[in-house]
């Protein structure tokens, strides 16, 4: 069943009651097709004036047993590669972390290609960023960066200096307290947690404390 205007169709339902808008082939439940980059394919407008989120768009996982990380809705990025080929270039996916009762938790999904294969690279959790399968994390404000090389295992500072300042007294531990600043005192330790003097160094075997 087609419907058209001047001339032109303008909508198709065919014998799948899958819909079609601007196209003669609707491959989804609904499929529309432009080839305007001035015009949006889809336009979501509300008219109502308090600061209430709108306009909205809902996904919704109408399951009978939902469970743990129960996948609620993706949005995915389709292109072609130059073999005219179909390919998922991103995904961002909503899953529900926890439904139990009372303490439900939600996750988000960022996925990639990545080498010719789709990777979750970042996943969002009520309590984490993390950041996947060896995707390095870089923040970057323009004068300076600080970027976590995950194959080298590095963290590699670039532009202005940088600065570990804790103003809310948490301490700056690294290696197995190898080396530690206590927030409070602004005192440094080597081989202590507890540091008495401004620059303090304890070894309890015999090599030489202190080499130069």
């Amino acid at each position: 069943m087609a419907f058209s205007t001047g001339g032109s169709e303008a909508l198709r339902v065919d014998s799948s009651q899958n819909v079609g808008i601007g196209t003669t082939s609707p491959s989804a439940v609904l499929h529309v097709v432009s080839d305007s980059t001035s015009v949006d394919a889809l336009y979501l407008e509300s008219t109502e004036a308090s600061s209430s989120a709108a306009p909205v768009m809902s996904f919704k996982r109408n399951s009978g047993s939902p469970a743990d990380a129960d996948y609620l809705g993706q949005i995915k990025f389709k292109g072609e590669n130059d073999a005219d080929q179909d390919v998922v270039y991103a995904k961002v996916t909503g899953k529900a972390g926890d439904v139990s009762d009372g303490s439900e938790d939600g996750i988000i999904e960022f996925a990639n290609r990545k080498a010719g294969s789709n990777a979750i690279t970042a996943r969002l959790t009520s309590t984490a960023l993390n950041v996947l399968n060896g995707t390095d994390l870089i923040v970057d404000d323009g004068t300076r960066s600080l970027t976590y090389d995950v194959s080298a295992g590095e963290l590699n500072h670039a532009g202005a200096t940088f600065y570990i300042n804790k103003t809310n007294g948490v301490d700056v531990s690294i290696g197995n307290d190898d080396f530690y600043v206590d927030m409070s005192t602004s005192k440094v330790g080597i081989g202590t947690t507890s540091p008495t003097k401004t620059f303090s160094v304890i070894k309890e075997v015999s090599d030489d404390w202190i080499g130069i």
